[in-house]
């Protein structure tokens, strides 16, 4: 069975993200004299902010956790996750909320992600693998 979990939002992460986005809009009709250049780059900037903002999520499906943001993405074998424990850390990560968790594997790597509804996405990892120490 596949589960797919949405990332948690933080507001003052969307207030940042928006002003990103629509900064090239208002350059556009502030200063005519803009260079072209310089409108690209905010446009391309804005365009991969969107993206992280509608896709960012957790999938579990089989063993595996995969996780994406934008362009970035990762997975883990969820037979190899040890601990999980909530974090606060500003850390860069595949997470759009500080009300983050921390999932360690055995090789001791860490992925921090906010999903929406954490509880039930802990319960779905600790169903495929009930060894996983929780501590949130």
């Amino acid at each position: 069975m596949k589960f797919i979990f949405k990332s948690k939002k933080d507001t003052w992460l969307a207030l940042l993200i928006w002003a990103i986005i629509l900064l090239p809009i208002y350059l556009l009709f502030q200063d005519e004299e803009l260079a072209l250049t310089a409108l690209i780059a905010l446009s391309l900037s804005s365009l991969l902010c969107l993206w992280v903002w509608y896709g960012t999520y957790y999938t579990i499906e089989n063993k595996e956790l995969k996780y994406q943001t934008g362009p970035f993405y990762g997975s883990l074998d969820i037979m190899s996750i040890k601990r999980i424990n909530k974090t606060k850390s500003m850390m860069s990560s595949a997470a759009l909320s500080l009300d983050r968790i921390c999932i360690q594997n055995e090789e001791y790597n860490e992925v921090l992600i906010s999903p929406e509804r954490q509880e039930e996405f802990i319960r779905i990892l600790k169903k495929i693998n009930p060894n996983i120490i929780v501590e949130v």
